[in-house]
């Protein structure tokens, strides 16, 4: 049985010509907004204000929409949360205060390799454990170690979401695979081989943002680069059928790390300042697998629940990685005996601002525009056009739903409840290639869209140290990562369409 839908949507528009061009608006406002420099809180805001309008239009009542937007808001505050302790983290347990500043990086033949470990290792293994964006806290913290203007190294932090399927050990995958009635195991690793991609693209923006930057890697590192990510996914796919999605890819990317760190030491002499910076983090990721791994541990801290709607998950004050954060960044601190942490914190804080505001606003807009109907509309026009391909609107509406709310649990939220009226998907035929890939590719492209997302953006700006008013120059150094999402999504939709016409 498939479960119900936690995020909430419509069905009340009518098929018309004009409810279709209404339909999409709120989401192209909002993109448009973007495009023309205005802020992730302004372009939010603005396009959930035109999805209340629409719904009102429609025939969708008031109350209907404050309870779309009292649950927006409750899926939002698992991540605000988190944005609001990462931050304070960051700035109370940050490398630079644990060494003085940043490191001398002239002329090291070496840091081409320490900026590719920390994107494309080091932070997805870290989102992997923790979730919610944790990893770009890692992976910003290493690279302001090297140097690196703000932009780039905003760009480059975006890179630690590769792996979002399996961030906070899977949760996205785990609950999409029981709202579809999928294998997790199966699921995670069709998941895993559809990344391959995604990982490939990454490795292109990174050499571009390394040599903007005057980094370039050694010979042997353009050799070993791709070699890399090969084995990453096969490892990843092969513990995903071994050992589950929960903790996949911390098995997958902990060898790899383990390898890299343990050669630099030695050539380092010990004397390698990443394993230092690193340690904050690593107190961190072990903290948080014990209170998710160790079951009596673990069921201590979820006892007490926050659940003010039953049908959406709820918040453990004990259990959440808010908490967490906040308790280890401070310890740290405190274990070092490190001055000004208060005035740090309260920088932090203030750093979370912006970024938590943007995600409210930005995940405002996904429920009000899902309690419209818009999504289901378009689905059902779609279906109705396509036929047997109908399945290719699968991959673009995660990959909207991803960008709207930065979250894998949120885009299954939205998407599950309209695969089942898909012809082939339906609830009777949940097995088979067809139905696994098509789930897997709406893991995929939800997880790859969340990297682009407002929220993150404004996250990774706010741990760059950059400004505000630096908002669109990342977002313009970040194109070449939008524009192969959106190729990928393509790719992924026209596979989908011909799979199922077949």
């Amino acid at each position: 049985m498939r479960g119900p839908a936690p995020f909430a949507t419509g069905t009340l528009m009518s098929p018309s010509v004009p409810a279709l061009l209404l339909a999409p608006l709120p989401v192209l406002l909002a993109m448009a907004l973007l495009a023309l420099r205005r802020s992730s809180l302004e372009a939010g805001l603005a396009g959930a204000g035109v999805a209340v309008l629409i719904a009102l239009g429609s025939g969708v009542d008031v109350a209907s929409l404050i309870d779309a937007g009292l649950r927006a808001g409750w899926i939002a505050w698992t991540a605000v949360s988190v944005i609001l302790a990462g931050l304070v983290f960051d700035a109370v347990a940050s490398p630079a205060a644990a060494l003085g500043g940043e490191r001398t990086v002239a002329a090291d033949p070496a840091r081409y390799r320490r900026i590719f470990t920390a994107c494309m290792l080091i932070g997805p293994f870290a989102e992997s454990a923790t979730g919610f964006g944790v990893g770009a806290v890692v992976t910003a913290a290493l690279l302001r170690l090297e140097g690196l203007p703000p932009i780039r190294i905003a760009v480059l932090s975006l890179l630690s979401q590769l792996l979002v399927p399996w961030g906070a050990l899977a949760i996205g995958t785990q609950v999409t695979a029981a709202l579809l009635d999928h294998d997790p195991h199966l699921l995670g690793a069709a998941t895993a081989l559809l990344s391959a991609p995604v990982y490939a693209g990454a490795l292109i923006l990174l050499r571009l943002q390394t040599a903007a930057s005057g980094i370039r890697p050694r010979g042997r590192d353009r050799l070993a680069d791709p070699l890399l990510i090969a084995l990453t996914i096969l490892l990843l796919a092969g513990a995903n059928l071994l050992i589950g999605p929960e903790t996949a890819a911390l098995a997958a990317l902990g060898l790899p790390i383990a390898v890299d760190l343990l050669l630099r030491r030695r050539q380092s002499g010990g004397q390698d300042a990443t394993i230092t910076a690193l340690t904050p983090y690593l107190v961190l990721t072990l903290v948080l697998l014990a209170t998710r791994l160790i079951d009596p541990l673990a069921g201590l801290l979820r006892g007490p629940m926050i659940r003010p709607f039953a049908d959406l998950p709820g918040w453990a004050p004990l259990h959440h990685p808010s908490l967490w954060l906040l308790a280890t960044g401070f310890g740290v601190a405190l274990h070092a005996r490190r001055k000004g942490i208060i005035g740090a914190a309260r920088t932090g804080l203030l750093r979370s601002l912006r970024p938590a505001a943007a995600t409210f606003a930005f995940v405002l807009l996904a429920g009000l525009w899902a309690a419209g109907g818009a999504p289901a509309l378009l689905a059902e026009a779609w279906a109705g056009a396509t036929g047997a391909a109908a399945p290719a609107i699968v991959p673009p509406l995660a990959g909207i739903a991803g960008f709207l709310t930065g979250s894998n649990v949120a885009v299954a939220a939205m998407i599950a409840p309209l695969i089942g009226a898909l012809p082939g998907l339906d609830a009777a035929t949940t097995t088979g290639p067809l139905p696994l890939g098509i789930t897997a590719a709406l893991l995929a492209a939800g997880g790859i869209a969340t990297m682009i997302s407002p929220m993150r953006l404004a996250m990774a700006a706010a741990l760059a140290g950059a400004y505000p008013a630096d908002e669109a120059a990342i977002r313009r150094a970040a194109t070449p990562l939008p524009v192969a999402i959106a190729l990928l999504l393509a790719a992924a939709a026209a596979a989908a369409g011909f799979a199922a016409a077949a």
